[in-house]
């Protein structure tokens, strides 16, 4: 039982230090091409630079492009020497072992704390209802679900216990609406909260924040990890923003009037780990609301061609 135990720890560890060194690399290549396309790429763009960090993560490290910047990182050595040093220390046991059940430990407490939190927001916002869904609330969604394109309108939930728009579940989300929003907001800023959270489920952004979540507990430890994902969150939101406010058209500049209403709640409380909220920090308020002043897209062919040199 130990030698299988052992076993698993020097495949542990040739996997991990071989993506780990390489991923840095690449998420520093990827930041500075964030930073140095700046608004002059659409957030499309910068999200897809992103994703290929994650999906490096889940890639084998010996498996590149011909014509990729991985080509530039030391793919054997660092998987050689991966295997070299599991190799001797699973020979002499020691410190693989107690770093592969240190990692475990990290990685499920991590997962189960982060669980944990979800679900008692999630239990608080679908419990704490406050009131039975008007009338024009309900037709407003089903319009707004039209004009999105969803082939199902979303259940509609009104709590007490949010304070801002959100989608909550994974397999069947639901639109969480504060009460004190359907009460004090007006009708044009809750029909731009519901269209933003319904281009969240078009884009499948709850499987996909799951997704991110699963790789953020596996890599606990690395830091670009936490770095692509705060990234993933902002740009998923600025992408959000920009297709409702394609879908209002010339109505697009009372968009950020709502952004701007929603961001007062977030100087009292944050929103929820885990979940997809219309605010979600005081930090992305500034960037969303650039990004709608200057909306400018990238054009397709420039995405992915750059796209595909990255990976």
């Amino acid at each position: 039982m130990m030698e299988v135990v052992e076993y698993i720890a020097a495949g542990w560890w040739t996997w991990m230090s071989a993506v780990t060194v390489q991923t840095a690399v690449l998420i520093a290549v990827v930041y500075a091409l964030d930073r140095a396309v700046g608004e002059r790429a659409g957030p499309q763009f910068r999200a897809a630079m992103w994703w290929v960090v994650m999906l490096k993560l889940v890639l084998p490290p010996t498996l590149t492009s011909p014509i990729s910047m991985a080509q530039l990182m030391p793919t054997d050595e660092i998987a050689g020497a991966g295997v070299v040093a599991a190799t001797e220390s699973a020979s002499t046991g020691g410190w693989l072992l107690a770093g592969f059940i240190a990692w475990a430990v990290g990685a499920a407490g991590w997962a189960a704390t982060t669980i944990l939190r979800y679900r008692r927001t999630r239990a608080r916002w679908l419990t704490a209802c406050d009131e039975s869904l008007p009338g024009w609330l309900d037709t407003m969604a089903a319009r707004a679900a039209r004009r999105i394109g969803l082939s199902n309108v979303p259940r509609v939930i009104i709590s007490a216990g949010g304070f801002s728009p959100a989608v909550v579940g994974i397999v069947r989300p639901a639109i969480v609406m504060p009460a004190d929003a359907v009460r004090s907001a007006s009708r044009v800023h809750i029909r731009h909260m519901l269209l933003h959270e319904m281009v969240h489920i078009r884009r499948h952004d709850p499987i996909v924040n799951a997704a991110c979540l699963t790789l953020q507990a596996i890599y606990w430890f690395h830091p670009g990890v936490w770095l692509a994902r705060a990234r993933l969150s902002v740009l998923c939101e600025m992408t959000c923003d920009q297709a409702v406010s394609r879908l209002l058209g010339r109505s697009a500049p009372r968009y950020r009037q709502t952004l701007l209403q929603m961001a007062r709640s977030l100087l009292e409380r944050p929103a929820a780990h885990g979940s997809l909220a219309f605010m979600r920090r005081r930090s992305q308020i500034v960037q969303r609301l650039e990004c709608l002043r200057r909306p400018r897209p990238c054009r397709p062919a420039w995405r992915r061609a750059a796209t595909a040199a990255t990976v």
